[in-house]
C-alpha cells in the first residue's frame, strides 16, 4: 500500500507455509500417521504426507492447496516413535519419521517461488524418536546459507511428544549438540535461496542418531508478526484519516 510505504511500514501480506509429515512407521506399519488437519507449533492443516522412505521430485502443496516446490529426498529406513496407532494429527506427525538421518539420509527442496525468497523463509524441523539423545539437523540453502540446530530427547519410546508447551511443542534453539535442551522441535534460517538441502547431524550424548518425523517452510513474516504488522498498518491508516480531517476542519 502505498501510505504503508510513506510511513516506513512493511506491507502485511498472507502468509504461506508448506508443511511435510514423514508416515514412517515400524515395519512400515506399525505407528505410521498421516497428517489430515491442524497440527504442529503453527497449526497448519495442509500436509503433504510422504509414506515411503524415498520420492524424487515430488510436488508439494502450499497452505493455499497450491504446488509451491518439488521434495526429494531419500533414507535408509522409516521408523516410529512408538507402535501405536495415532490417535489425533499432532500424534501422527510426531510419531513416524526417517530413521538413522544423519548417516544416510537427504532431503532437497527446490523451486520455491518469490513467496518464499522475496523476504525469507524459516525450516522448523520435528523431532520424536523411540530412543533419547541428543542429535540435530542442517540446512544449506542455494545461496550457501547455513544454519545448524540441536535438540534433546529426554525420554525414549516416544517420550517427547507431548512436551509442556503450547499444543505439546517445545523449542530447542542451540546451536551445538552439548547446549541441546529438551525440545521437539528446532528453527532454522532466515534463508532466501529458491531451494535447500536438509541433513542430519549426530549429536554427543544417548542414542546420538537424527531422526526426523517432519518439517514446515515458513514465510517471513510469520503469522504472528503479520498480524502485528497489519495492527500497525491499520493504526498507521486510521492516523492518517484522523490528521486529515483535522486538517480539513480548520
Amino acid at each position: 500500500m502505498v501510505i504503508a510505504g510513506v510511513l516506513g511500514l512493511p506491507s502485511a501480506r498472507a502468509n504461506v507455509v508448506i508443511s511435510v509429515n514423514f508416515v514412517g512407521g515400524q515395519g512400515g506399519v506399525n505407528g505410521a500417521g498421516t497428517v489430515n488437519g491442524a497440527a504442529g507449533v503453527l497449526r497448519s492443516t495442509i500436509w503433504n504426507n510422504e509414506a515411503p522412505s524415498s520420492g524424487s521430485a515430488l510436488t508439494l502443496l502450499d497452505s493455499n492447496s497450491a504446488s509451491a516446490g518439488l521434495i526429494t529426498w531419500s533414507d535408509g529406513n522409516n521408523w516410529a516413535a512408538t507402535g501405536s496407532t495415532p490417535a489425533t494429527n499432532d500424534a501422527a506427525l510426531m510419531s513416524g519419521y526417517l530413521d538413522n538421518f544423519n548417516q544416510s539420509g537427504s532431503i532437497s527442496v527446490s523451486g520455491l517461488g518469490a513467496q518464499f525468497t522475496a523476504d525469507g523463509y524459516r525450516v522448523i524441523v520435528y523431532e520424536n524418536a523411540d530412543s533419547a539423545g541428543n542429535w540435530g539437523f542442517r540446512v544449506t540453502d542455494t545461496l550457501s546459507t547455513i544454519d545448524t540446530r540441536f535438540g534433546a530427547q529426554l525420554i525414549g519410546g516416544g517420550g517427547n511428544y507431548p512436551l509442556s508447551g503450547p499444543n505439546g511443542y517445545v523449542e530447542s534453539v542451540a546451536t551445538t549438540a552439548g547446549a541441546a535442551t529438551n525440545g521437539n522441535y528446532v528453527t532454522l534460517g532466515s534463508f532466501y535461496g529458491d531451494g535447500f538441502v536438509l541433513n542430519g547431524v549426530a549429536g554427543n550424548s544417548g542414542d546420538v542418531r537424527a531422526r526426523i518425523n517432519g518439517f514446515e517452510i515458513v514465510a517471513i513474516p510469520e503469522p504472528a508478526d503479520a498480524a502485528v504488522l497489519l495492527g500497525l498498518l491499520t493504526l498507521a491508516v486510521a492516523g492518517v484519516v484522523a490528521f486529515k480531517r483535522r486538517q480539513t476542519a480548520r
